[in-house]
């Protein structure tokens, strides 16, 4: 969940295609490139980040990703695919190990129902010069990061603070599983890194930096995308790109083993051949805040399970040790943020499904109602390094029944 993810893959990916396909037009390379069309609309791309081994010599799938690109309105969806993932009775992480590149795509094609028509095969060295290149990054860390793999010759040593990473460092931050959340917990971390260095390659780099990064991505990847065919959808997506994340639809049984998630399904699908994420616009956007002293759980996850379990929805939860005047330590509180009473009454009823324990005090805080301790409890959040916005509920958890 963290390491290639959106870092090496996606800083790959739209490193590949924004960086490389932004170069080759300017660079040219003292030859004439004459770009080679793609016929399919929208093209598919297989993204896998592989790990070397270094007991046995052998890659590992530690990545895989799908971007599809809508060439038509300029759109790029991106979804993580879990690598825990189970096909039949084996993880999907395996099959590129044991069967190759073309199997994945054949078992990914059927598997979503989406052709997949390339591929790009990175690893780890990519993203360290990546990094490299590009960092170093801020991050934040919460809770201590401790882990070793001698065979890997991994080891990581982070406590909690602000750091700024590159290299080896941070790809030691990005490589880290051993959480709660483990691999699907990584994503998110993966994302975040991925938009820090997508910001860095569109604000600090110049034409000459971006040509020399463009041909050592080349030279250290395997892929099928020709560099005509890259030239080509530079010419599609020149200054019009626009970029979606797209949950994968997964769930999780009682054991914690990974599936596809049926019910989902066909959604995913429409938003991959769109490439359009429909998340924000189908669903009421929510943020859930912890107010219970001493919570001997990873508040996050228990709270992101629930509502994805029993609402199927996905909120933002916060762990923060939240000291606010005039707000009772255990209290249960919602505040609605917009006018439309349709979306209120489906928070609220969702609210009765997900903690049904809980009697939460209602503030319909766009007519101002308790707009002190909202703005004081937002001025909390933000003071640890959370900025939630554009929700349409704050949710304040304390102890159920109070």
């Amino acid at each position: 969940m963290k390491w290639l993810h959106s870092l090496g893959v996606f800083a790959l990916l739209l490193g590949i295609f924004m960086i490389i396909i932004s170069l080759l037009p300017l660079i040219k390379l003292g030859v004439d490139l004459v770009y080679k069309p793609i016929p399919y609309d929208p093209v598919y791309i297989l993204i896998v980040g592989v790990d070397n081994d270094i007991a046995t010599g052998e890659e590992r799938t530690d990545v895989i990703m799908l971007m599809g690109i809508n060439k038509q309105t300029g759109d790029i969806a991106l979804t993580n695919l879990p690598r825990d993932l189970l096909i039949g009775k084996h993880k999907i992480n395996a099959i590129y190990r044991f069967d190759g590149i073309e199997k994945l795509k054949e078992e990914l094609s059927q598997l979503t129902g989406l052709t997949i028509h390339k591929y790009m095969v990175v690893d780890y060295n990519l993203f360290k010069m990546l990094s490299e290149e590009l960092g170093p990054v801020e991050v934040t860390i919460t809770t201590p990061m401790y882990y070793d793999d001698y065979h890997q010759g991994l080891h990581i040593r982070f406590d909690p603070g602000t750091y700024e990473l590159k290299g080896e460092e941070l790809l030691a931050y990005v490589r880290f599983r051993n959480d709660e959340r483990g691999d699907l917990g990584r994503i998110e971390r993966q994302r975040e890194i991925m938009m820090k260095l997508m910001a860095k390659l569109r604000n600090e780099m110049d034409y000459g930096k971006l040509m020399a990064l463009g041909l050592k991505l080349l030279s250290q990847m395997k892929t099928d995308v020709e560099l005509s065919e890259m030239v080509y959808l530079y010419s599609k997506l020149k200054g019009r790109y626009s970029l979606n994340f797209v949950e994968f639809p997964y769930t999780l049984d009682e054991k914690g083993d990974v599936y596809i998630d049926e019910n989902r399904l066909s959604r995913f699908r429409k938003e991959m051949e769109l490439c359009k994420s429909f998340l924000l616009s189908e669903e009421p956007r929510i943020v859930v805040v912890k107010n219970i002293e001493n919570y001997p759980y990873n508040f996050e996850y228990v709270v992101e399970a629930q509502w994805k379990k029993r609402s199927n929805w996905r909120v933002q939860a916060i762990d923060v040790d939240l000291k606010v005047k005039g707000l009772s330590p255990n209290a249960s509180m919602v505040f609605i943020t917009t006018r439309k009473e349709k979306v209120k009454n489906q928070i609220l009823k969702a609210l009765k499904k997900v903690h049904p324990m809980h009697r939460f005090t209602i503030y319909d805080c766009w007519n101002l109602e308790g707009a002190q301790l909202y703005f004081k409890i937002l001025e909390a959040v933000n003071k640890q390094h959370y900025y939630p916005e554009n929700f349409d509920a704050l949710v304040v958890l304390g102890v159920g029944g109070t």
